[in-house]
């Protein structure tokens, strides 16, 4: 935590900074805001669909453990994609 000597002198430094560059706090706060992107869709169906290849062929060589451990992760990622997709919900 910062002393209030500490946070004085950051402010200075902030009011100098903004002094010589006015676009300075722009770019900064510009950088700051959240971008909002989802991933790409292709991406996202490419690393499903490999995982879910991935399970079955755990379960074809009799690998129960392997096969709940890859179907898991495929479904995390379609978790993950729909959560990403839906409107109106924060990232956690």
């Amino acid at each position: 935590m910062l002393s209030e000597h500490d946070r004085r002198a950051l402010r200075a430094i902030e009011r100098r900074l903004l002094a010589e560059d006015a676009a300075f706090g722009q770019r900064f706060d510009a950088e700051l805001k959240p971008r909002g992107h989802a991933p790409p869709t292709a991406s996202v169906a490419a690393q499903f669909g490999g995982t879910l290849l991935l399970g079955l062929l755990m379960l074809l060589a009799g690998s129960n453990a392997g096969a709940v451990a890859f179907l898991g992760a495929a479904a995390a990622i379609a978790t993950a994609w729909w959560y990403a997709q839906t409107p109106g919900r924060a990232e956690p």
